[in-house]
């Protein structure tokens, strides 16, 4: 009988985390942005979600990662998570298609929420443009340059006597 008793309160110290985690889990569901949406420098743009009651997380940091560079860009400090909505005015952000909003809590570094990849495809497409125009330019001048002198005039140059 006493044997039954400890191996249940152990059960119950075992499993006790997990069940308390559970309790804990957090729902976030982004209205905006959404898939694709476009993100433009100098302005400001609205983010939109929905919480979970009674999930016990009250605030967040809001961090702005990229894919394909290392590091985050940090852009709001505990944000009050019932709210449901915030105005982000993004300024010399680089143009990209990898942008996600991480959704974190600052004191274990929790992650709560990832959004959907933002992108700025203005600023992306100027990029390709400009790529696109520099390899369909003549290349007259580069091929100017890199002629070789004659024979007769390569010569003379080094026949001149050196200034003293």
């Amino acid at each position: 009988m006493h044997l039954l008793k400890l191996v249940l309160s152990l059960l119950v110290l075992a499993l006790g985390p997990l069940s308390s985690r559970a309790d804990m889990g957090s729902y976030f569901q982004f209205i905006q942005p959404t898939t694709g949406t476009e993100w433009v420098n100098g302005k400001t743009n609205p983010i939109l979600w929905q919480k979970g009651l009674l999930d016990g997380v009250v605030n967040f940091d809001l961090e702005i990662a990229r894919l394909s560079e290392d590091g985050v860009i940090f852009a709001a400090l505990n944000v009050n998570a019932n709210s449901g909505k915030l105005n982000l005015f993004i300024q010399d952000v680089p143009a990209g298609d990898d942008y996600y909003l991480l959704f974190i809590n600052s004191t274990h570094g929790g992650m709560y929420a990832i959004s959907p990849a933002l992108h700025d495809p203005r600023r992306g497409c100027r990029r390709q443009l400009l790529r696109r125009r520099r390899r369909a330019r003549p290349q007259r001048h580069h091929r100017q340059r890199l002629r070789r002198p004659e024979p007769h005039r390569r010569l003379r140059h080094h026949l001149r006597p050196h200034p003293r």
